[in-house]
């Protein structure tokens, strides 16, 4: 299986990670070049400023085919592949001795958006644009993060989410199974209580016959010393 971005790109320039690397000067093509790779558009200001630089390879991404740059000037910068120059021996022997600047040969006419072109003064002389071009120190951006930075960040929040779930979930366990003891806890109470009651309705019956056998008891005395004092009287004892 090819990786995706080789497919729709034919003489992709060769990019070595810790080598330097030459950018189109086509602004529009670079960005959509970054697009098509899959890169958001988060840091296009920092690509804008680099575009028709020669930068230092950090990092490459062959299934993607996105490169992460230092750009002197701008920063730490994600590119697309396609965003690079094709180049011959000379032009590789000329940007590996730190030239910063796009070459005759690269295809695209358009200066370099760091340098300002201006004409010769006689209207009869050819204008050379390199020896009249007015320089002007680029802007400093802060380093941009790495892809692999947010990829990892994306990462680490999903598994946050995916740990926050699970702990909700096992907390709504908790609390099913804490109703459900709770409410066993109150069916025995309720149970108890009703014990109790016949209990007390039991012992409240025994001390009312304990009570009627006791009466009886004294009648039965009472009958029997009655008894005895007429036997006594009639001379029988």
């Amino acid at each position: 299986m090819l990786p995706m971005f080789a497919s729709g790109r034919r003489n992709l320039p060769q990019i070595t990670v810790g080598g330097n690397a030459e950018l189109l000067a086509d602004e529009h093509y670079v960005i959509d070049a970054c697009r098509k790779a899959g890169i958001d558009s988060q840091n296009d200001d920092l690509r804008r400023a680099a575009v028709g630089r020669v930068v230092k390879v950090l990092e490459r991404d062959d299934w993607d085919g996105t490169v992460r740059c230092q750009v002197p000037g701008v920063g730490l910068v994600w590119f697309a592949m396609g965003c690079f120059a094709a180049r011959g021996k000379d032009d590789a022997h000329r940007i590996e001795e730190g030239s910063t600047t796009v070459s005759d040969s690269c295809g695209y006419a358009a200066p370099s958006p760091m340098t300002y072109a201006a004409p010769f003064p006689d209207a009869g002389a050819e204008m050379s644009y390199a020896a009249a071009a007015v320089t002007y120190a680029a802007p400093t951006y802060p380093a941009a993060p790495s892809k692999k930075v947010h990829q990892q960040t994306i990462r680490n929040l999903k598994a946050a989410q995916q740990d926050l779930q699970t702990k909700l979930q096992t907390s709504e366990q908790a609390r099913l199974w804490e109703q459900q003891f709770n409410g066993d806890l109150q069916r025995k109470l309720q149970a108890n209580e009703q014990k109790i009651r016949y209990l007390q309705t039991d012992l409240q019956a025994a001390q009312s016959e304990q009570q009627v056998n006791v009466q009886t008891i004294r009648n039965l005395q009472t009958s029997q010393q009655a008894a005895q004092t007429k036997l006594q009287q009639s001379g029988i004892l």
